[in-house]
């Protein structure tokens, strides 16, 4: 196991220095800096307790547990480093240092008792189980507390996402939920041992390796994709598309010649051709705010910027798919003349809006 706590620990360090060495770089660049030493600290205090460096007590044990907590408030910090435009570090942040604060507390008990004993409770062994009974219960809600918080960051987000853009690719932070649900997982699996061990059926040697194998396997991700990711930049006419509800039915009277002037701007400009239409540019198009756009769509249309753009281009495909002139173009070559910008994408939306997949349309439109 100390070979996997050493990579795992090795790793976070050098992903922290690739993204330390981005050009460019965002608040949220920083925070997951910060967050990859913390990493690499937690798995280096991990690393001390396996191989006893500091003679027979669990110190780096609980330093460890101390350090493992403060993933969940990192992940939420990150989240929303990315979601939000206006985003600062400010001192109303260190509201966040409370599951550490509580975790450390819940360890004191441990200090009052001499190294073999703590081992021996540690390890399960001992009288003294329910000492971690209460350091579980901290970690437990702290983690289900930012969890929770981070997946509705991303819901949100998402829903701003579809509103504004006409894409989702690199923007719609969906690797992020996977981390939420890596660390449930992961935890689900230690409150399950924990039981056991609880029990005396196990002791908490198995815990160790489900925790740090897990942590090692989450840092690859994170790392991988933390280097990638971009933060998501709304044009600068702003990120809000929505007023407030005392103006919502101020254009009502004007929404059937705006319809009609949208309609007619789909079909003589043909703007979704452009893969990064965003909403502000159509708007601009129509010379009219983007929040009155927004309105139209939602309310008059029942639809989502990003659903009414790319049934567009699902119908911009179909009417090339048997032209000549697009005879000798493949299926991804067409979808992108029809203004999508990966075959991922055109896949997944052409599935959701005909119930069918590409190949099965071609196929049943040449019959």
């Amino acid at each position: 196991m100390d070979i996997i706590i050493a990579i795992g620990s090795i790793n976070a360090f050098f992903f922290a220095f690739l993204i330390l060495t981005k050009s460019g770089k965002e608040i949220s660049d920083k925070i997951l800096i910060a967050w990859l030493v913390f990493f690499g600290i937690n798995l280096l205090t991990g690393f001390c307790a396996v191989k006893t460096v500091f003679g027979n007590t669990i110190i780096p044990g609980i330093l460890a547990a101390i350090l493992f907590i403060c993933h969940f408030p990192f992940l939420y910090l990150y989240a929303i480093s990315l979601t939000r435009q206006n985003f600062k570090l400010n001192p109303k942040l260190l509201i966040h240092l409370i599951p550490v604060l509580l975790m450390t507390g819940s360890m004191f008990p441990f200090f009052r008792i001499n190294g073999p004993e703590q081992t021996d409770i540690a390890y399960g062994y001992g009288d003294g189980i329910y000492l971690v009974v209460l350091p579980m219960l901290v970690m437990i809600v702290s983690s289900a507390i930012y969890l929770t918080a981070t997946v509705k960051t991303i819901r949100k987000h998402k829903n701003v996402i579809r509103d504004t853009f006409s894409y989702t690719e690199n923007i719609n932070m969906n690797w992020i939920k996977s981390i939420v649900y890596q660390f449930t997982g992961l935890f689900l699996l230690i409150v399950l041992v924990f039981g056991l061990l609880s029990f005396r059926q196990l002791n908490i040697v198995i815990t160790d390796y489900i925790l740090y194998t897990g942590l090692v396997l989450i840092i690859f991700f994170i790392g991988y994709h933390g280097y990638k990711q971009r933060k998501v930049n709304f044009p600068v006419t702003g990120t809000q598309v929505t007023e407030p509800k005392s103006e919502i039915k101020s254009d009502i009277e004007q929404a059937d010649k705006l319809m009609h002037s949208l309609l007619d701007v789909m079909t003589v400009r043909k703007p979704y051709l452009d893969p990064g239409l965003t909403i502000y540019s159509l708007a601009q198009m129509m010379e009219i705010p983007a929040h009155q756009l927004s309105r139209l769509l939602n309310i008059h249309m029942n639809q989502s910027f990003f659903e009414f753009i790319n049934r567009y281009r699902v119908n911009e495909f179909k009417s090339i798919l048997n032209k000549k002139e697009f005879s000798h173009y493949s299926m991804l070559a067409l979808a992108l003349e029809a203004g999508f910008n990966s075959k991922a994408s055109f896949n997944r939306i052409f599935k959701q809006i005909t119930n069918s997949t590409p190949s099965e349309y071609r196929k049943k439109m040449s019959q």
